[in-house]
């Protein structure tokens, strides 16, 4: 927020001619108003005006937010992103992981997720969106928690789970399978993105039987093998079942919402079933925000 400025005249005797009385026809009252008017316009400057500003602006920095003048007009909504457009360029004062606090009807709280010269990304985790009305009261705040501000993480992280179970049977060794076609849904911004579930591969008769387990932006291959994690038995020929935890995660960072696919596979032919026990233990996916 910035401080008004004062505009009132400091020139008004100066302004006035050798002979005030009779060319501007100054009463002497006149003219003594007119040689206080200088400390009276300062006066109300400074209590009216200056004192204002900012007991508002050190009240702000108490509860870590600062008041931003410039206008927030709503361009579009994508589920949890929202972006606005700015009336000038906010890039040498706002920057990625910064908090915004404003009013449209109620107070609202959104975490940046990305920025250019004319557009704010603004994510606004599972309690915040913007419609298409007027922004106001906007505030910005470079602390991880200013006073109001949401730091739950429930409230942030993106969560998907399965509890009833993902099977596929007679699963083609080498095809990556997206059982049920469960994913989750990345919205812009920078995660810390993983999985954690039991894992099952079984076979009727043979000597080994695995699971090997990925998160991928294809529904059917391998985008990033950091995320690969292997279940995987071996044995005398016979029935074999391996029933095994795997978690991984690594930070994401996407600048448009992206969908992660849970993808399973076997190397072994002749598999009975691959896939994820979510009955015995909850299959989640988990997109941790890393701004908090």
């Amino acid at each position: 927020m910035s401080l008004t400025k004062p505009t009132f005249a400091t020139n008004n005797i100066a302004s006035l001619s050798e002979t005030p009385n009779i060319t501007e026809g100054l009463s002497a009252l006149q003219l003594q108003q007119l040689f206080d008017k200088v400390g009276v316009d300062i006066k109300s400057y400074l209590t009216s005006t200056l004192t204002t500003e900012l007991d508002t602006q050190l009240t702000n920095l108490n509860n870590g937010w600062v008041s931003l003048d410039n206008v927030l007009t709503f361009s579009s909504l994508n589920t949890r992103t929202s972006i606005v457009t700015t009336s000038i360029d906010l890039t040498s004062m706002l920057s990625i992981g910064m908090k915004i606090k404003l009013t449209q009807t109620t107070t609202k709280y959104f975490i940046i997720t990305g920025i250019s010269e004319t557009t704010l990304t603004l994510y606004g985790g599972t309690n915040y969106t913007l419609i298409n009305a007027a922004i106001t009261n906007i505030s910005y705040s470079s602390q991880k928690s200013p006073y109001g501000f949401p730091i739950n993480p429930d409230k942030w992280d993106i969560i998907v789970k399965d509890t009833s179970g993902l099977a596929q049977s007679n699963p083609t060794a080498g095809t990556y399978y997206n059982i049920g076609t469960f994913k989750i849904d990345l919205e812009p911004g920078s995660w810390d993105l993983g999985y954690d579930l039991i894992a099952e591969g079984a076979i009727a008769s043979g000597t080994q039987a695995q699971c090997q387990v990925t998160l991928s932006t294809s529904n059917n291959s391998v985008s990033d093998a950091d995320f690969n994690s292997l279940a995987r038995i071996i044995g005398a020929s016979g029935a074999l079942t391996i029933t095994e935890k795997q978690n991984k995660s690594k930070n994401i960072t996407v600048n448009v919402k992206t969908p992660y696919y849970l993808l399973a596979v076997t190397g072994v032919a002749g598999q009975s079933s691959i896939g994820f026990k979510s009955a015995t233990g909850t299959t989640i996916l988990k997109a941790k925000c890393v701004y908090l």
